[in-house]
């Protein structure tokens, strides 16, 4: 399996063990099961794999890595670039999500390629896989380009994902080598999610085989299996028990679910470094360095909530928020009205709007790196047409945006979103033991978020209160005895993106240019906000929001129509057989600061922008966050 003509493993640098030193040098047609262990080191050995082939000759353009987040993404191609001799090869290796994959050969190969922007990712695999099943000659050319595969997390892909990399392997060359890393004690995307209730999961695609299931059932696919087992995140001898022998204990599939799950949740507490209450009582001021997960996202918004009563900073990590792309770009470019961008401009820019502000997380001549990298020209400008292009998308990429909500202070987030991620140090809050119909998938959530801590794991107990989601997914909950719910504000959508430059919304210019210029001074802040509810003459609701602060007193924007939406269906919620309308005012919902919203050049709404927004396509909007209690009152 081994190449003769690898690069020594010393001369990368580094030390490796046997088994991660198999992987790394085996030959490029090698296809490979590589079962991994948490904490086994399965990025770094994954990312030295590639520079170990690039290293022996591989073109970087010829190797394919498949990653399940797109922060994930971010790292790899970082870790890569520090292994190479010349760390220019890592920008050329495809490294991707599967649904960026995916979105990727339905917009270069299907034939109704124009309505594949448009598609959910869901709708984009299934396309491809259809593409795949009956290849055309331009497919086929296009996958013989492709000369190693990598595929990480592997677990994770079931039903369709599963399907679609089978389908891409059977249409890879013979001579095409793959590596597949996974962890079957780590297996919990085809489950619940970060959601409130067991009944918000897929069940069909919970019980569907994994891509694993299907590699290692399949004789034609020839996989050979190594296994990563030594433990090399944590030097704790009580983490490496967890990581190993419960991670061990995880994987039986013998006896009752419920106990074992029970069981595993007191070995977990057994081996932690000790307990902790309620965030209130933990001391998270300036602990950077620490993860508090919970279970279900409800927990998060109540936790963060307590939290922001009491003036402590933290940052968020769960599902369903925003992508948020650095203030610092709508700063430096919402008052530029040219096509192009100079070096010469860049400096004035940066000199005049960032320099002195929150705003200057970047040094600015990597910030200038980084546009240049995106939209630069032979001329040595940066076309900021073609920038706009890059970054008014769904996901743009994750070098321009802000990995969670908040800035300073530990992360509170939800054991499904921090997948992948690790910490110093971990507060675990479970939620109380309770039997289960998905007890194995509960005992392999509560397994991953143990094995996110590298040097101390203390357990505490999560909120236990009953949750009643919206159909658009969002988490609310119903206040006993009275006309009121904590709703969920912050998730993706929640608001209108053009409202805080709209100029059809009756504001002047220079309230528009007030409201710029809070956010920007305010840009990583975390403050009050309140929202008022309104009507137009035509009677139809909307939503201002505006700073608590009474010398703010300036309109930051809008709720969306789907977020006013959802106010009057909590309000369903809330007397079912009645009418009533949300209260006029709400409070205890925050601003985490600002994000740049970038508009495309041929976006129709930017005709109803306010100069020189209208012109620049870039400027800011305020990131909206909390769980505040929504009162109503009766309708007439």
């Amino acid at each position: 399996m081994n190449d003769a003509n690898s690069t020594p493993l010393s001369a990368q640098g580094l030390n490796w063990d046997l088994e991660q030193e198999c992987v790394i040098t085996a030959n490029a047609s090698d296809r490979l099961l590589v079962s991994a262990a948490p904490g086994s080191g399965k990025t770094a050995v994954a990312c030295s794999r590639v520079a170990n082939l690039i290293s022996n000759g591989l073109a970087p353009a010829n190797i394919l890595l498949v990653s399940f987040t797109r922060t994930a993404v971010k790292e790899i191609r970082e870790r890569i670039a520090s292994y190479l001799t010349d760390p220019r090869d890592a920008g050329a290796v495809r490294i991707t999500t599967l649904d960026s994959q995916a979105w990727f050969l339905a917009q270069g190969f299907d034939v109704n390629a124009k309505n594949a922007p448009f598609k959910s990712y869901d709708e984009n695999i299934e396309t491809v896989i259809a593409l795949l099943k009956n290849p055309r000659d331009e497919v086929l050319d296009f996958l013989e380009t492709v000369e190693h595969v990598i595929i990480d997390e592997a677990q994770d892909l079931v039903g369709a994902r599963a399907e679609l990399v089978t389908c891409l392997i059977k249409n890879l060359l013979i001579s095409c080598g793959i590596t597949v890393f996974f962890d079957e004690a780590q297996g919990i995307y085809g489950f619940t999610n970060d959601a409130d209730t067991p009944e918000d999961a897929n069940g069909e695609q919970k019980k569907a085989p994994s891509l694993v299931d299907q590699l290692a059932s399949n004789t034609d696919f020839k996989f050979d299996k190594i296994e990563l087992i030594t433990i090399h995140r944590t030097k704790s001898p009580l983490l490496k028990k967890i990581f190993q022998k419960t991670r061990n204990r995880v994987l039986e599939t013998a006896g009752d679910a419920n106990l074992k799950l029970e069981q595993i949740r007191d070995e977990i507490a057994g081996l932690a470094d000790g307990k902790v209450s309620d965030v209130l009582t933990q001391s998270l001021a300036g602990r950077d360095d620490l993860l508090v997960l919970f279970r279900r996202r409800s927990e998060v918004l109540n936790a963060s909530s307590l939290l922001l009563s009491k003036g402590v900073k933290h940052r968020i990590r769960m599902s369903g928020t925003p992508t948020c792309i650095a203030p610092w770009i709508g700063m430096l470019l919402g008052d530029f009205r040219h096509p192009h961008l100079s070096k010469v401009d860049f400096e004035k820019q940066w000199s005049a709007n960032i320099v002195g502000t929150p705003a200057a997380t970047i040094e600015p001549d990597e910030a200038w790196r980084l546009l240049f990298s995106s939209a630069g020209e032979t001329s040595g400008r940066i076309e900021l047409k073609r920038l706009r292009e890059r970054l008014a998308v769904q996901r743009p990429p994750l070098a321009f945006c802000r990995s969670d909500l908040g800035s300073s202070g530990p992360v509170i987030g939800t054991i499904h979103a921090s997948k992948g991620r690790e910490a110093p140090h971990v507060h675990l809050m479970l939620p109380a033991f309770a039997k289960s119909k998905d007890a194995a998938e509960e005992t392999r959530v509560v397994f991953v978020g143990a094995t996110r801590a590298k040097e101390t794991l203390k357990i505490g107990s999560g909120y236990h209160f009953r949750t009643s989601p919206l159909s658009s997914g969002r988490t609310c909950r119903l206040l006993s005895g009275k006309l009121a719910a904590s709703i969920e504000f912050g998730r993706d959508g929640d608001v209108d993106l053009a409202s805080p430059v709209l100029n059809s919304t009756g504001k002047a210019m220079d309230s528009v240019s007030a409201c710029q210029l809070i956010l920007a001074k305010n840009c990583m802040s975390v403050f009050k906000l309140v929202l008022t509810l309104e009507r137009t003459a035509g009677g139809d609701f909307y939503t201002r929001i505006t700073p608590e602060t009474s010398s703010f007193g300036v309109e930051l924007g809008r709720l969306s129509k789907s977020m006013v939406s959802d106010l009057f269906n909590v309000g369903k919620m809330v007397l079912p057989r009645g009418k009533v309308r949300p209260a006029s005012a709400i409070h205890n919902v925050f601003c985490f600061g600002a994000r740049t919203v970038v508009i495309r050049p041929d976006d129709p709404v930017r005709e109803t922008l306010t100069p020189p927004y209208s012109e620049s396509g870039f400027y800011l909007a305020p990131i909206i966050w909390g769980f505040p209690a929504v009162f109503y009152s009766y309708r007439r």
